[in-house]
């Protein structure tokens, strides 16, 4: 099950998920991924909660839970370039 879809079954993680992901992301990497979605913060947050084959299966949320946050840059340029 998608992020959204369980969003709108549980509005109320909507507020948590949004924050926890402004907060471990930070301002600069959260514009980035905004800016690969074109603004749409559903899909950013969509974006952020789910697995990703070429960060080997982790979620960026993951990745900036550790820490790694440059690892996530990295990967939000890569697709925005097009380059795999």
């Amino acid at each position: 099950m998608k992020i959204n879809d369980l969003l709108k079954k549980v509005p109320v993680f909507d507020f948590f998920l949004t924050r926890e992901m402004k907060r471990l992301a930070g301002k600069e990497l959260l514009k980035e991924i905004l800016d690969l979605c074109e603004g749409d913060e559903s899909e950013a947050r969509e974006f952020f909660y789910t697995p990703c084959a070429l960060l080997e299966e982790k979620r960026p949320y993951d990745l900036c839970k550790k820490g790694e946050i440059e690892k996530v840059k990295q990967h939000v340029e890569r697709l925005k370039y097009g380059v795999f």
